[in-house]
């Protein structure tokens, strides 16, 4: 598996991965063109020979970063692609001088929940109703 910088050809295919998980963000194919074009914006891609099995999104702004999209294909799950990706991602953010990480995730989420708090996130506060009467758990890490 290879992680690397994701590319605009690849807007599709991103859009297909998201499609597979149900509380993914759901920015279809003109969204990830978007992100794509945005300087503050670091999108990282797994891809196996020619078939891209997941993704993770964060914009970034000085010495802080949102993790703002990120999923694996769900017939690729528990196969340690997600972990991997969180971990290049951070690896990335910290050298652009990013020292601290935050993300929202849906408090139904328990497999996602489980790797961030793996990683070193922790609960900094939950929204209430954020995601359609479900709460949203702010987690955050510093680099």
């Amino acid at each position: 598996m290879l992680i690397s910088p994701a590319c605009l050809t690849q807007a599709k295919q991103l859009a297909e991965v998201e499609q597979t998980q149900p509380l993914a963000s759901g920015w279809g194919e003109s969204g990830f063109k978007g992100e794509l074009g945005l300087a503050c914006s670091v999108i990282l891609t797994a891809v196996e020979g020619d078939f891209l099995s997941g993704f993770i999104c964060a914009r970034y702004a000085g010495d802080a970063a949102e993790i703002v999209n990120f999923a694996v294909r769900s017939s690729h799950a528990c196969r340690g692609i997600g972990r991997e990706l969180l971990s290049a991602l951070l690896a990335r953010l910290a050298s652009l001088g990013v020292r601290g990480v935050t993300l929202e995730v849906n408090e139904q989420n328990s497999p996602a929940i489980h790797l961030y708090t793996q990683a070193g996130f922790n609960v900094l506060n939950k929204r209430k109703e954020f995601y359609g009467g479900q709460d949203a758990l702010l987690m955050g890490k510093t680099l």
